[in-house]
């Protein structure tokens, strides 16, 4: 549910040459590679599966889950009891 939520809030986003302005402005905008990352987490893809994908490690969709995250400032925890998944 919360990659679904950090998803839609980047939906419609594209990386162009207005992309130094846009992170000037947006400095939570998410690379593409990350924004992929979202996707296939927030359509129910396990890590394996979405490392797969994006050929990668599983260890490096954790590290890259953990950044974003860390980067968009969530508390997974108080996020997840926010959205009573414990």
């Amino acid at each position: 549910q919360i990659a679904r939520a950090v998803k839609a809030h980047f939906d419609g986003m594209t990386r162009d040459a207005t992309d130094f302005v846009a992170e000037a402005q947006n400095p939570l905008r998410l690379r593409d590679a990350d924004q992929q990352l979202l996707q296939r987490t927030a359509e129910g893809y396990v890590v394996s599966e979405v490392a797969h994908h994006l050929q990668v490690s599983e260890h490096e969709v954790g590290v890259r889950m953990r950044n974003i995250y860390r980067k968009l400032q969530f508390d997974l925890r108080a996020d997840a009891l926010t959205l009573n998944l414990f």
